[in-house]
Formats: structure tokens, C-alpha cells, sequence
């Protein structure tokens, strides 16, 4: 009896230590072992049929493909939550049901990298919040405090022909903030989608691999200044501006997408998934149940791709920022020859500044005169380097000048093109015609794809400039049903500068 007494006694701190282990364990939530939420949200999916849903095929980039099914555009392993997802949408959206269940580091949890997924998942299908491990997106709402999205607006610079991979133009998505910088666009972020290329690339060997998707495609975001600085004073660029329509939400989940699409890789395609693609794939997120990157699936010419934007009714007011070489070439034009004569000098030091009080003009002529000199000692200055060390002190010396008369604004508004360039012919042209070769008559077919001959009509293009892409011309001859080809021509650029 003692001896059974000693023994219990001798097991019981065993015994209490294991139920101090059982409570401890029990108390902590249980997230990937409770498996049954995650099977009735799974079944749920399944009824509702929201792996076919059309957004779900947006948030994942399906697109069909030759043979049947659906593949995502997106070609990095790090966007899926399952081996297959790029290929099957009901495994990639079980297993991110699944994700979002389990434990794991904060900044990297699925519910962490994929915001806009859980946001709509869990909209249509109510998830239980008890049982979603706790999470602390830390990097992601640093990341949206910084923009502080308010609304959007879909931007074009136009046709730069000294770029092979900008000669059609490029859009790109400026993210407006709310708060004191709402009224001071160059303050925005600009969302930019490009190739990542190597620069030591010759010409045709980058047409090579942008033609047949050689480099990836990379999302960033940067500050719009930087841009504005890139394409209207270094690449001479006009910029139009298209305000979006999108509501609150709409810009949210935008936000949420671009998060999840920031440093993942997209096959670049200089013709389909190219700059202008990927933002309507990324409107078609923000805005559900429009369908804008289905019409391009050969091509995707900017000014197109505008175009359907408007045609979706998703445009609220456009607004023109004029290039560095637009402004200065309007305002020469305001000017004599004396005048003209007299900037040119100033601009490359060929004439020192003169004394204020020597300056005889009245000052809204002098104060023209000062800036437009300056204007163009800049514009020579980024055309080349050599030129800012050497003119630095003129310049500095016209703006010392420029600040002695009145601050007003003395020129006026730079009037835009009366063509914008969604409203120029569309890019595309078939050709049908006829003649005689060898006594024998044929019919001509001509198709061109893109974009813009010589002798189309100029408004909404670049003056003197010609860029046809898979040109391509055949003659059917009638009197022995034979079809020949007379002309293919991959691409054929000319670039005619008035002198």
C-alpha cells in the first residue's frame, strides 16, 4: 500500500506537467489544422464558380491559349500559391484560400503579398476573421501610406522615333495622392511598365528579343516628376494627360493589384504585351466587368489602347502638357528676327548678359527674351553635357537678369494640337486593289497592322515621320487561281526633320 501510495505520488508532477502542456497547446488559435473552414470556403467557391468568375481571371491574368485552357501572362513562380496555377485557376484559387489560413512570417504571408486577392475573395465568401492568423503587413501599408491613392490618371507620351521600343508612344498610370500634394501633379507617383533590356543590346538584336518576348517586363513605381523630366526635356516628348472616372474602391484595389504585380515578371512582347497592354490589365482589375485588353491580342498600339479606354467611358477630363521643343518653338515664333537673333546669342554665350539697366526692351519683351534664352540654354545643355559646364555661368547669369522685372507670367498658353492622338486614323489599313502584270490581270491585298505611312493623314502623328510594321502585299490572279507574294516588309521606319 505504501508502495502504490510512493508511485502516484512520484507520477503526479509527470501528470500535471502534461496537462499544463495540453492547456498551454489548446490555448493557442488552431489556423492550418482546422481544416474545416477552409473545405466549406472551398466548397462555397465551388458553387459560386469563382475560378471562371471574369475577375478572378483578371487578378491572375488568364488569357486562352491555341489548343484550349487558360494560361496566366504572368511568367514568375512567385505569383502563384500552387505548382500549377499558372495554368489551372481552380487549383491557384484553392490553394490561396488555403494561404491565407496558414502561419507564417508577416511581410511575406500570402495575405501580405496578395491584397487584392484576399480583399475580393473575402468578400464574396465571408471568411471567418477568428480563425485568420494574425498578420502585420508592415512593408505593404508603409508602401500605400506613401501613395495615399485618391484617383488615377492614364498618361501618353507621344511617338519618340529615336527609341525603337517608344517610336509608337507609351502609357503609363499616374497615382494622384490626397493629401497636400492632390494639387501639384509632378508630385504624384507614376506607375510604369517597360522591358528590362540590356543596354548593350545592338538595334537588332533588341528587335529580336522584344519582337518574340526576350526581356522581362517590369512594373515600378516612381516619382511622375521623373518621368515629365524623361519624356518632355530629354526625350522632347508631348504629354497628354487622361483623368480618370475611378471611384474610391476602384483606385483601393488598383493600389492592391499594383502590389502584388510590383516585382513580378511578365514576358515583354513589343507588339501584344507591351506598356499599354499591362495598363488596361491593370484597369480591368480596378474597374469590374470591363473587358479592354481583349481586343489586342495581336497588338497593341498606345493610341489604340487609349482610345478604348474613352470608348469605355472611363475618361473624365484630359489636360495637355507641352515638350521642351514644343514650348520654345511657339514662343520663337512670338519673336522678330532681331528678337530671335538676340536669344540665340544670349542661350550660347556667343553675347555676354547685359547690365539690367542697359536692357532698353519694355519688360514684358525683356523678360520673354531672358526666358526663352534660358529655355534653350537648357534644352542644348541636356542635349549635351559639355555644353552645360560650358554655359552654367550664362545661365545662371540670364536667370540673375530674368528675377530684376516683374514675376508675372508674360507668354501665353501653349496651344495644343488640334488632334489628340487617340483621334488620328486607327492603325490598322487593308488595301484592296488591281492591275496587269504580263498581260495578265491580278487583284492586290495589302495589309499593314501598324501604324502610320507617310501619306495617311497627319493629324493626331508626328509630322515626317513613317513607321510600318509586317507590311504585307499579295496578287491573286484570277486566270490561273494562283496567289503570289509581291512585298513583305517587317518594319520600315523614316524620319524626316524640316529644315
Amino acid at each position: 500500500m505504501r508502495q502504490i501510495q510512493l508511485l502516484t505520488r512520484n507520477k503526479m508532477p509527470g501528470i500535471r506537467l502534461l496537462y499544463c502542456l495540453l492547456v498551454v497547446l489548446f490555448s493557442f488559435p488552431v489556423y492550418a489544422t482546422d481544416s474545416s473552414h477552409i473545405r466549406e470556403l472551398i466548397e462555397k467557391s465551388r458553387t459560386l464558380n469563382l475560378a471562371s468568375d471574369h475577375y478572378w481571371l483578371s487578378l491572375i491574368h488568364y488569357k486562352p491559349v491555341l489548343g484550349g485552357g487558360l494560361k496566366s501572362q504572368a511568367d514568375d513562380a512567385d505569383f502563384f500559391n500552387h505548382p500549377q496555377g499558372q495554368l489551372n485557376p481552380q487549383l491557384e484559387l484553392e490553394a490561396t484560400l488555403s494561404a491565407f489560413f496558414e502561419s507564417g512570417l508577416d511581410d511575406q504571408h500570402p495575405r501580405c503579398r496578395f491584397p487584392a486577392r484576399f480583399h475580393w475573395l473575402e468578400r464574396r465568401l465571408k471568411f471567418d476573421h477568428q480563425l485568420l492568423p494574425a498578420t502585420n503587413c508592415t512593408e505593404y501599408i508603409d508602401w500605400q501610406s506613401t501613395l495615399k491613392a485618391l484617383s488615377v490618371t492614364l498618361v501618353f507620351p507621344a511617338a519618340y522615333l529615336n527609341g525603337p521600343s517608344s517610336m509608337f508612344g507609351h502609357t503609363l498610370l499616374r497615382i494622384n495622392p490626397s493629401d497636400n500634394r492632390k494639387d501639384v501633379p509632378l508630385a504624384a507617383y507614376a506607375l510604369n511598365y517597360a522591358a528590362n533590356a540590356n543596354p548593350s543590346d545592338n538595334g537588332i538584336f533588341f528587335a529580336y528579343k522584344g519582337i518574340f518576348g526576350g526581356y522581362p517586363g517590369i512594373f515600378s513605381i516612381v516619382p511622375y516628376y521623373q518621368k515629365i523630366n524623361e519624356y518632355s526635356d530629354l526625350e522632347n516628348r508631348d504629354v497628354w494627360e487622361y483623368d480618370l472616372n475611378l471611384k474610391q474602391e476602384e483606385v483601393d484595389q488598383l493600389v492592391r493589384h499594383t502590389w502584388e504585380v510590383r516585382t513580378i515578371n511578365f514576358d515583354y512582347y513589343f507588339l501584344t504585351e507591351n506598356c499599354s497592354y499591362h495598363m488596361l490589365s491593370l484597369l480591368e482589375v480596378a474597374r469590374p466587368g470591363i473587358d479592354l485588353t481583349d481586343d489586342f491580342s495581336v497588338k497593341a498600339i498606345p493610341s489604340d489602347t487609349v482610345r478604348a479606354v474613352i470608348n469605355a467611358r472611363m475618361v473624365k477630363d484630359i489636360s495637355y502638357r507641352p515638350s521642351t521643343t514644343t514650348a520654345i518653338k511657339q514662343r520663337t515664333n512670338m519673336l522678330d528676327n532681331t528678337q530671335q537673333l538676340a536669344v540665340w546669342s544670349l542661350a550660347t554665350a556667343k553675347q555676354p548678359v547685359p547690365p539690367v539697366s542697359e536692357i532698353k526692351e519694355n519688360p514684358t519683351t525683356a523678360s520673354r527674351t531672358l526666358e526663352l534664352a534660358y529655355d534653350y540654354s537648357r534644352f542644348l545643355a541636356l542635349q549635351n553635357a559639355s555644353v552645360r559646364d560650358k554655359n552654367a555661368d550664362q545661365s545662371y547669369k540670364l536667370l540673375l537678369a530674368r528675377s530684376k522685372f516683374p514675376t508675372k507670367d508674360v507668354w501665353p498658353e501653349i496651344v495644343q494640337p488640334v488632334s489628340r492622338p487617340e483621334q488620328g486614323h486607327l492603325t490598322s489599313r487593308l488595301s484592296i486593289g488591281g492591275g496587269q502584270q504580263d498581260n495578265k490581270n491580278f487583284i492586290s491585298f495589302r495589309y499593314r497592322p501598324a501604324y502610320h505611312d507617310i501619306l495617311d493623314p497627319l493629324p493626331g502623328y508626328s509630322r515626317g515621320a513613317q513607321i510600318n510594321f509586317l507590311d504585307i502585299r499579295a496578287n491573286y490572279f484570277p486566270g490561273d487561281s494562283s496567289l503570289k507574294l509581291d512585298k513583305f516588309t517587317l518594319i520600315d521606319i523614316l524620319s524626316l526633320t524640316p529644315r
